[in-house]
């Protein structure tokens, strides 16, 4: 437990009066709902373990590791350059207790939730043939990654596709995040603490793949495997959930019997559908037996193949190029190498502006919100919700 959250504890203990007791509810609050995220992944973890790689449902847990920065060396002049930045998205299958790490350079791709999401269709391609038709992913909380309407798109298209019948998202408590994907990370950084240099990405490559005893499976990522997934947002009406913020949702299903919709759920049992067909004006018209349906007007998320989130190289900083050159005459052969490598491609790089995390958060809680984007919604019974 870190010193902060103990010295946050003692403070709401010796507190009194109704701020205390109000922080002493949400901490309380906050406690439970981590509880019960982990229970559902440690109930998750036993049910693959006995169903084995076979079963038609299929979990996993994803995560992106802290980035990596090469060139690893030992020395005191190499503290103070910049250094270049490599990404490593791990997707671990708790059905067959296999971490598959996905791997790409700043030269390639962002890490934001396009990357994500790409990493993740990556993932399908090369296990789809295991015939699975649900999914259950958990992940954790961050908003510019994970949590985004981005996410909730890139698992509709792939229903419209009718890869699945089922895709549920369970998202883990800020704090208490702990997942199978932080075991394959301990492993990967113990193996990287003891090499005093790394000249090369495809160095972090070999130890990645080596880390752990039964091997890690890598996938080096190619700039042509990112997809602007954000463009399919341009297909729907964007809509934000009526009982609660978009943020408070933990957990989110899709189902291809409501293929515009996701079902929103948070900590405290509250739940509804959000519905994000494009061009339904208000709610369906009530009959008196049964609720009359609008005819479907927006195009399928498959209408259009996903186009390349990039076109060219990116160009990094002129700076960070300018300290690697520096950190050139400690390199080994293969480092050198590939810092040559590195210094012509980027003659003819493009700049990309990176989006901060907070630029990817949606709409959804925007409390000012335009018409257009407020909520049609379904009201859930207890006997709905999931």
């Amino acid at each position: 437990m870190s010193k902060i959250l103990i010295l946050y504890i003692f403070f709401l203990q010796e507190g009194k009066g109704e701020d205390a007791s109000e922080e002493r509810q949400k901490l309380t609050e906050h406690q439970k709902a981590a509880e019960q995220q982990q229970a559902k992944l440690s109930k998750a973890e036993q049910e693959c373990k006995e169903a084995g790689p076979g079963s038609s449902t299929r979990f996993i847990s994803i995560d992106l590791q802290q980035t990596l920065t090469c060139p690893r060396l030992n020395n005191q002049r190499a503290y103070f350059r910049k250094k270049f930045n490599y990404h490593n998205l791990c997707i671990y299958d708790l059905n067959s207790c296999k971490a598959n790490c996905f791997l790409w350079d700043e030269t390639m791709a962002m890490k934001g939730s396009n990357e994500i999401n790409s990493c993740l269709l990556k993932w399908i391609e090369l296990n789809k043939s295991d015939g699975f038709k649900d999914l259950v992913i958990f992940a954790d909380n961050c908003a510019g990654q994970n949590k985004n309407i981005y996410v909730i798109l890139n698992c509709l298209r792939l229903l419209h596709l009718g890869d699945f019948d089922s895709i549920k998202i369970e998202f883990m408590v800020a704090g208490h995040s702990y997942m199978p994907c932080d075991r394959a990370f301990g492993s990967i950084e113990n193996k990287i603490r003891k090499q005093s240099t790394i000249n090369n990405p495809d160095e972090y490559a070999t130890l990645i793949q080596t880390a752990t005893a039964g091997g890690i499976n890598v996938v080096r990522m190619a700039q042509e495997d990112f997809f602007d997934v954000k463009a399919l947002k341009s297909l729907i009406t964007l809509r934000r959930p009526k009982k609660f913020l978009f943020t408070e949702g933990r957990t989110f299903t899709l189902v291809k019997t409501k293929p515009w919709h996701y079902h929103i759920k948070n900590n405290k049992g509250s739940s509804e559908y959000v519905d994000l067909e494009k061009g339904r004006k208000g709610p369906p018209a009530k009959t008196k037996n049964k609720v009359k349906r609008h005819e479907p007007t927006a195009p399928l998320l498959t209408s259009d193949p996903l186009v390349r989130a990039y076109a060219n190289e990116i160009k990094i900083d002129e700076s960070k190029l300018e300290h690697l050159l520096q950190l050139r005459e400690f390199l080994h052969l293969p480092g050198k190498e590939w810092l040559d490598r590195l210094v012509v491609s980027q003659r003819t790089a493009v700049a990309v502006t990176e989006q901060a995390d907070s630029e990817e958060t949606p709409v959804l809680d925007n409390d000012n919100a335009q018409d257009e984007d407020l909520l049609f919604y379904v009201d859930v019974t207890p006997s709905d919700s999931t």
